[in-house]
């Protein structure tokens, strides 16, 4: 199997690719086109959420992207770009179910 890719873009969106679903509130996918990478929104302002629209260039939308280093994954923590730090992976649904890069 292929593996998903995530990658942060500098203060813009999620670049993902890969073999992924996004599913919507109520858990029904949305349609996304075989084999194509799409970006999710990161910047919150996208009217077309949770893809991106490129609002964040508009807006000037600054993130502070490093990746956390060997201090979070000694302690077996998340360090999904600092949004989940401190949270165990095993407290994550699905966390674990594909191996997921971030680049």
């Amino acid at each position: 199997m292929a593996e998903a890719i995530i990658d942060v873009r500098e203060n813009g969106p999620f670049k993902v690719s890969g073999p992924v679903t996004v599913l919507d509130a109520q858990g029904v996918p949305f349609e996304i086109p075989a084999g194509n990478a799409f970006v999710l929104c990161r910047c919150g302002h996208s009217k077309n959420k949770p893809f991106c629209d490129t609002t964040h260039r508009q807006i000037g939308f600054e993130a502070a992207d490093t990746a956390p280093r060997a201090s979070h994954a000694s302690k077996g923590e998340s360090c999904l770009g600092g949004l989940l730090a401190g949270v165990r992976d095993s407290e994550v649904p699905n966390s674990g179910s594909r191996p997921v890069r971030i680049a």
